[in-house]
């Protein structure tokens, strides 16, 4: 698959990488179950399941975590309104990867909070997409999304969280309550730009 925005990391197969996509996908699967959308089979994206339990754990609980602060970001109605707005048309892939890249480009104030933000711009573009698109045509889109996204994530934060202890450290550092805060304001800065960026491109 095309590496758009040359972001695509010479490690998928890393494991920050496998557990990212893996992360992803499911984060995506609950996501979309949870607003009754009928979910797309993501399963032919690049890389399969783990075969190893300790990682599919990591994966479970990190899943878990990022969902439960997922909950908690959707609790705030300012940020969930500026979404609204924000994706009146059809979110561009490469508009969603070019505020990624202006808001998480600087490697040098990383944090979970900022990572959980990825996450969750990435579920709501979807969210907001599939009135946009056919089936047949949202699942490419997914699919080149989370590709990308995984590329983006891994590419710009894998040497951050590795420092950390890897994945598992979201677990056993950070509560959902400062996540959380960290997490509104990276989406709110991911908002801010994104209106900056779609109004110089109109």
């Amino acid at each position: 698959m095309a590496d758009a925005g040359g972001d695509r990391p010479t490690d998928t197969g890393g494991t920050i990488g496998r557990i990212c996509l893996q992360v992803l996908k499911d984060y995506i699967i609950k996501g979309l179950e949870k607003k009754n959308i009928n979910t797309p089979n993501l399963e032919g994206l690049e890389t399969e399941p783990s075969s190893d339990p300790d990682e599919q754990k990591i994966i479970q609980d990190v899943g878990m975590r990022l969902r439960e602060i997922g909950d908690k970001v959707q609790e705030d109605e300012t940020l969930q309104r500026q979404l609204d707005c924000l994706f009146e048309s059809m979110p561009k892939i490469d508009t969603i990867m070019t505020v990624a890249k202006v808001i998480f480009g600087d490697t040098k104030d990383l944090n979970w909070g900022r990572i959980v933000a990825v996450f969750y711009f990435t579920l709501e573009a979807i969210i907001r997409a599939i009135k946009y698109l056919s089936k047949e045509g949202l699942l490419k889109w997914i699919k080149d999304l989370v590709v990308q996204v995984t590329a983006f994530v891994v590419r710009h934060f894998s040497n951050w969280i590795a420092s950390q202890g890897g994945w598992s450290s979201i677990l056993e550092n950070y509560g959902t309550s400062s996540t959380t805060f960290v997490t509104v304001l990276a989406m709110s800065a991911i908002v801010g730009i994104y209106i900056i960026y779609m109004s110089r491109t109109k």
